[in-house]
C-alpha cells in the first residue's frame, strides 16, 4: 500500500511539473516572440490554463494522498487516539478497565500507583473471571538505570524503589490467585514501553529517558488492526518464551 502511495505520489508530482513547465513555455512564447495576435491569444490561453490546472491538481493531489494516510492510520492499523501524557490515557484506560470482560494483559514495573486506586476493582475482575497477565522486570541494575533515567537530569540519587515495587506488586499477585486467575512472569531487560490490553483495545506508550512514566505519550489501537495484532502477538511471544520470561522472581544483575 505504501509503496503504491509513493509511485502514485512521484508519478502526480511529474506529470504536474511537466503540464506546469509546457505552460510556461507556451506563455513565454506568446510574451517574447512577434507573432500573430490571434496565435498570442491562444498560447496565453493555454498557458495560462496549463499552470492553473497544474496548481490545482496538485493541491488536489496532496489532499488526497493525505486523506489516504489518515485512512491507512484509521482503517488498517485502527489507531484510536494518541494521548499526549499516560496521565491522559489513563482517563480512557480506565473506564475500559470497568467494563473488561475477559482480558487484562500489562507490561509495566510495579504499577504501585495503579493497584493504589485501582486494587479493588482488579480484584472484582478476577473474581468475575476476567484474566490478568503481567510482564514486570527482575533485573535489579536495569531498574537501578530506570530511576536514574526518570530524574531531571538522568543522573539522580537510587533509592532501590522500583525493586520494592515490584517486590509489592508479586506479593499482591500471589495473594490475588487466590481469587482469580491472575499470573506474573518477569523480563531480564527493562521494557522500554508500557502495555495495557482490555479485551480489545490496546495502549501503549514509550518510557522515554528525562520523562516520569506517565509523561510519555501513548497510543490507543484496536486489537483486530495491524497495529493492535503486532502488538498483540509481540506480547504473546514475550509471554511464551520460556528464555525471555521466568516465572519466578530471582534477582539478576544486568549481564550486559
Amino acid at each position: 500500500m505504501r509503496k503504491i502511495r509513493n509511485i502514485l505520489e512521484n508519478q502526480t508530482k511529474l506529470v504536474n511539473i511537466i503540464v506546469a513547465l509546457i505552460g510556461l513555455v507556451l506563455v513565454l512564447i506568446a510574451i517574447l516572440l512577434n507573432i500573430a495576435e490571434i496565435v498570442k491569444t491562444i498560447l496565453l490561453s493555454v498557458g495560462c490554463s496549463l499552470i492553473a490546472t497544474s496548481i490545482a491538481t496538485w493541491i488536489t493531489s496532496f489532499y488526497i494522498i493525505s486523506n489516504n494516510e489518515t485512512k491507512e492510520m484509521i482503517h488498517d492499523w485502527k489507531l484510536k487516539r494518541i494521548f499526549e501524557t499516560k496521565a491522559k490515557m489513563n482517563e480512557y484506560s480506565n473506564e475500559y478497565l470497568e467494563k473488561a470482560k475477559s482480558n487484562i494483559d500489562i507490561v509495566a514495573i510495579g504499577m504501585s500507583n495503579f493497584l493504589s486506586l485501582k486494587r479493588e476493582l482488579l480484584e472484582k475482575k478476577l473474581s468475575q473471571n476476567v484474566q490478568i497477565r503481567i510482564i514486570s522486570c527482575d533485573n535489579i541494575e536495569m531498574l537501578k538505570q530506570r530511576e536514574k533515567d526518570e530524574t531531571i537530569d538522568g543522573n539522580g540519587k537510587v533509592s532501590g524503589k522500583m525493586k520494592n515495587e515490584v517486590e509489592e506488586l508479586t506479593q499482591w499477585v500471589n495473594k490475588a490467585s487466590k481469587i482469580g486467575k491472575v499470573e506474573i512472569k518477569y523480563h531480564s531487560t527493562y521494557p522500554g514501553f508500557s502495555y495495557l490490553r482490555i479485551d480489545d483495545s490496546i495502549f501503549f506508550g514509550p518510557n522515554l529517558p528525562l520523562y516520569k512514566s506517565q509523561l510519555n505519550l501513548a497510543f490507543e489501537f484496536y486489537i483486530k488492526g495491524e497495529g493492535g495484532k503486532k502488538l498483540n502477538e509481540y506480547f504473546e511471544n514475550l509471554w511464551n518464551n520460556e528464555n525471555m520470561c521466568s516465572d519466578e522472581l530471582i534477582w539478576k544483575e544486568d549481564e550486559t
